[in-house]
Parts: C-alpha cells; structure tokens; sequence
C-alpha cells in the first residue's frame, strides 16, 4: 500500500483505489457483495484493509476459476482477524 493512501476512504476514493465507478460500488453496496463498510451518521466509509481483504477474496487464476466456493458468497478476513461470509440478501 503506498504510504499516501489513507486508512479510512470515501466512497469516491475507495472506488477509485478498486478501480470501480463510484455507481457500481455504491451499487455493491445496496445488493450486497461489496467490501464492507462504515457509516457514520450519514457519512459512508471504507476502511484500507477492508478493501484490501475483499480484493484478495476475489482473487482468481484463471478467467474460468469461479472460486473456492462457487455456489456460495465470497468469504474474507475483517481486520480483527475473524473470516466473514458476505450475504447477498
């Protein structure tokens, strides 16, 4: 992670920093599926190792790798150490 990148994001900058149109990260967001994320009152954040642990999960080694749990919702690792299973409820 370079060392100007801040541990707390907006939306606009978490997109950017996922190479994502903020619509579509907003998008994530609303159907679920997304990097996990903070509100504060009205306010939306994203925190750094958030985004980094769900850019991880997605990671694939091939275009017809679906994934270690294809059927299933893309589990990563919160920044307190615990794996979670996103619900796209």
């Amino acid at each position: 992670m370079p060392a100007s990148c801040p541990d707390v994001m907006r939306p606009t900058q978490a997109a950017q920093y996922l190479s994502l149109s903020p619509q579509r990260l907003a998008r994530l967001r609303l159907e679920g599926g997304g990097p996990p994320f903070c509100k504060v009152g009205r306010s939306v954040l994203y925190v750094t190792v958030d985004l980094q642990n769900w850019l991880h999960s997605r990671a694939r080694v091939s275009t017809s790798d679906t994934g270690p749990e294809s059927n299933t919702t893309p589990i990563y690792e919160r920044r307190d150490g615990n794996s979670v299973r996103r619900s796209h409820a």
